[in-house]
């Protein structure tokens, strides 16, 4: 059956988010953006009800009111095509190759991507026509309708200016909406929406729609609508085809507080739409709230007492129904707003077959609230004409239409989402919605997740980004050992790595070279088989296009592109027993200059202490000769700190020369040949683009400890890598930079480390560094000393600081829901707090299995140890 003349759209014009109806009735579009509300802060919901309920009460002057929850399709092609405009072009293959590989298992395991919006349409007060409108409409629309539109356009614009008499009165609305941030609708957008709801569940290209609806407005139902026998429509457009169900909200549970509908809808794997057409009641008056009310109850009243007296058993639903009513009669006497409402679920799909099984689904999950879905399968036709943006609810809708106090209707909690990460960014894995222990099997907890969690650092300190609290680049990733934390830290690693910018990763257990090395060579081992086949598809492919798009698809399945990514990552293992490793970090090396001085003079005084400075012919002689070294390496000689006191000790002074002499031998053969060198070897390279930095070896003195000589070599030599990390980070405010500082609480051990740490956080925004410590704990993220912020935190479990993570995170320390949601976390899941101060709960996947190989800290071939007792 096609489309009825009732199903056509009626708008007669459009200015900004301003429609005209061939009624005279003017709305009002807005778009009102989600407030994020993690699902453990019941505080914060409770704010945002009371502001949504200030704000729906403000509309009881126009009677009535729309609210839509949209899902839209997110473009995950597109997002991912702008991440790869940032990649270097050394990198830009790996970047393709795993970007791929994310796409591909996003699309077949959730299908189209989708995120919600939020709408909220507000009838304005009738327009005046003149008569020749009104009678040109009354009697032309049907029969000459394109003719009939270009007519009243004309009259309307060059006449009447429609929308110059409503300016005043939807400021006067924005303003009221200003409790919710409510943004009124560019015309683009106003035109777009309203042709939505003429192409639910068809992918369309918007520019195209939009060209059409602005050519003539009567296109914006350009779409033919078939009813089908099974009680489905299908709609047909020249961009595709889709079939719809509308599915009415029948009936809500007796009691609503918390009810949250609108945070549980956002939890299915499929896109749904809930549009709610709400009309005010009047309190007062012979049909007012409080008159129907009180009729009800004497009614109600007057059978309970009957059946009473006849010693019946009284109906349960009766009792609850008087309660209501009493409620009602209540409400109105303390000046409650009431609403009657008509709240329509729609569902999409391509066959019938997955129409229902998301009906049967969204039932399910409503089933769980207490709220009663039906399938309405005869009145699909009047719900399509109904649910649309602007159609009002009227006196004559009587089918599933809902009556409640406006408090009790906010507890739906529109306006809200748990959106966290970035909208553009790298896949890490899923957002968790439930509170589930899932006792390890994070797997189980991916699958269960419909929301995908993207993120991209660099968002971090960028201007002109709206809801963001802060600029603080830095990131803090805590947690026990073995709860993921090390796992996700190195995916962090590998992705940002991509980008343009300068990756270092301080390694203090040396362990990623090894293995990333040891995968590389595994991989590496398959090459010979993957030459042979491109050789047989050279012989076979004459088509250059064609040959090299299947070579490329081979060289991806190979992992190829992840053997040239490691291949160009520069590992650097500061072990001394390796002579290439002497001078890796000599300050006369890899620093020119004043900077070079200055740190020279601070590992000489970790060295020697006072002895530096307690005579003034010594300290005037080490002046002058660093002097003369750094002068000399600035032009080309290879020399070094060592040369320093190579020199002293061929003074003439015996005083001067045995203290040379004495320092050298305290050098000579030990890790403080790491700093102390000749020069004969390159620096740690701060202009790689990646970098792997593996230290061995240390062992600091807690600040309560007497020092040993090797704990002063290992401060001597973590002085040293603190600095080149600092002035790593420093050296070109142009240039993205990032140092991921693994086993972070190795530095809060002593006075020493934790200055360094210091130093290095306070290297931030202005120089446009990003620090990621990676600790077992929050508290190693701030101390009494320094309290500078982290803009992102990612909270694994951390045994025995609960109420601490949750602190660091911005969540109730104090509330027991709240601690059981975290101490529920198991393995491979974290507390999100981001730079818009968003929270939640996320499940971390490495798409990539041989890349997930890189990142494997521990290795067993005992079986019994892995063996599972039955």
């Amino acid at each position: 059956m096609k489309k009825k003349t009732t199903w056509e759209n009626h708008i007669l014009a459009v200015h900004d988010n301003l429609v005209l109806k061939d009624d005279g009735t003017v709305f009002a579009m807005f778009e009102v953006p989600a407030s994020i509300i993690s699902m453990m802060d019941s505080k914060g919901k409770e704010r945002h009800k009371q502001a949504t309920q200030a704000v729906i009460t403000s509309l009881y002057e126009n009677l009535g009111f729309e609210i839509l929850v949209k899902p839209l399709t997110k473009d995950l092609l597109s997002s991912y095509e702008i991440l790869l405009k940032d990649c270097d072009p050394r990198t830009r293959e790996f970047g393709e190759y795993l970007l791929e590989q994310s796409y591909t298992e996003l699309m077949n395991e959730l299908g189209s991507l989708h995120h919600y919006k939020f709408f909220l349409t507000v009838p304005l007060s009738d327009f005046s026509f003149s008569g020749d409108l009104k009678k040109m409409m009354k009697e032309g629309w049907q029969r000459f309708r394109k003719s009939v539109v270009n007519l009243i356009r004309r009259e309307l614009e060059f006449s009447l200016n429609w929308y110059e008499a409503y300016k005043q009165t939807a400021l006067d609305l924005e303003m009221n909406l200003n409790l919710l941030q409510a943004r009124p609708l560019k015309q683009e957008e106003t035109l777009l929406y309203n042709s939505l709801n003429y192409l639910r569940g068809i992918e369309v290209n918007k520019d195209e729609v939009l060209a059409d609806v602005n050519n003539a407005i009567e296109n914006i139902d350009d779409t033919t609508v078939d009813v089908r026998s099974d009680g489905l429509l299908e709609i047909h457009h020249p961009q595709g085809n889709s079939l719809l169900k509308f599915l009415p909200l029948a009936d809500y549970p007796e009691v609503v507080n918390n009810i949250h509908l609108i945070e549980h809808l956002q939890t299915l794997p499929f896109p749904v739409e809930l549009r709610i057409k709400a009309r005010f009641r009047k309190n007062k008056g012979a049909l007012g709230m409080e008159a129907t009310a009180g009729r009800n109850r004497d009614r109600i009243g007057t059978e309970l007492s009957e059946a009473d007296e006849q010693g019946n058993v009284t109906k349960s639903s009766s009792v609850g129904a008087y309660i209501i009513l009493e409620d009602i009669i209540s409400g109105v006497d303390n000046g409650e707003y009431f609403l009657d409402f008509l709240p329509v679920f729609a569902i999409t799909g391509s066959t019938p077959d997955e129409i229902n099984y998301y009906k049967k689904m969204l039932m399910t999950a409503m089933e769980g609230l207490g709220v009663k879905i039906v399938p309405s399968q005869w009145d699909q036709p009047y719900l399509f004409y109904k649910m649309r943006s602007t159609e009002e609810l009227t006196r004559s809708d009587k089918y599933w239409v809902q009556n409640m106090k406006v408090s009790a209707f906010v507890e739906n909690l529109f306006f809200v989402s748990q959106k966290v990460g970035s909208d553009i960014g790298f896949y890490f894995g899923r957002v968790d919605h439930t509170m589930l222990n899932w006792a390890g099997n994070y797997e189980k907890a991916i699958a269960s997740s419909p929301t995908p969690f993207f993120w991209n650092m660099f968002q971090a300190n960028k201007d002109d980004i709206e809801g963001k609290l802060g600029d603080s680049p830095h990131v803090g990733i805590f947690g026990d050992t073995g709860s993921g934390k090390s796992f996700f830290a190195k995916q962090a690693f590998v992705n940002h790595s991509i980008l343009k910018g300068l990756i270092l990763y301080i390694d203090p257990k040396d362990e990623m070279k090894s293995q990333f090395l040891s995968v590389r060579n595994k991989l590496e081992s398959y090459l010979p088989e993957m030459e042979e086949k491109i050789a047989d598809l050279v012989a076979l492919i004459e088509d250059d296009v064609i040959l090299e798009r299947r070579i490329r698809n081979l060289e991806f399945a190979y992992h190829k592109p992840l053997i040239d990514y490691i291949n160009h990552v520069h590992f650097v293992s500061l072990d001394v027993t390796d002579k290439s490793n002497i001078g890796a970090l000599d300050p006369i090396v890899f620093l020119e200059g004043n900077q070079a001085k200055e740190l020279a003079t601070q590992v000489t005084t970790g060295l020697i202490g006072d002895k530096l400075t307690d005579d003034d012919r010594f300290e005037n002689c080490f002046n002058q000769k660093v002097d003369e070294v750094i002068e000399a390496r600035a032009k080309g000689k290879k020399v070094g700190l060592l040369n320093v006191f190579q020199l002293m000790a061929k003074s003439k002074e015996d005083f001067i020369r045995y203290r040379a002499e004495n320092i050298l031998s305290k050098i000579s053969g030990t890790m403080l040949e790491l700093v102390f060198s000749e020069g004969q070897n390159p620096s740690v390279n701060m202009d790689e683009h990646i970098t792997i930095l593996g230290v061995t070896g240390l062992n600091l003195a807690k600040s309560d400890e007497v020092k040993s000589a090797q704990n002063v070599m290992s401060e001597i030599i973590m002085y040293a890598l603190g600095d080149f990390c600092r002035f790593f980070g420093a050296r070109n405010r142009d240039q993205e930079t990032v140092i991921f500082l693994d086993e972070g609480w190795f530095f809060n051990t002593t006075d020493i480390g934790k200055g360094i740490l210091m130093r290095m956080k306070r290297v931030g925004r202005s120089e446009n560094n990003f620090l990621v410590l990676i600790t077992q704990s929050v508290k190693d993220g701030s101390s009494k000393e320094d309290d500078t912020a982290f803009g992102t935190i990612f909270a694994f479990r951390e045994t025995g600081n609960s109420k601490g993570v949750l602190k660091a995170i911005g969540l109730p320390d104090d509330d027991e829901a709240v601690i059981t949601w975290y101490e529920n976390m198991t393995k491979g899941l974290a507390l999100i707090k981001d730079p818009f101060g968003r929270t939640g709960r996320i499940v971390v996947e490495v798409q990539n299995s041989a890349l997930g190989e890189c990142y494997k800290t521990s290795f067993s071939k005992m079986e019994s140890a892995k063996a599972v007792a039955v």
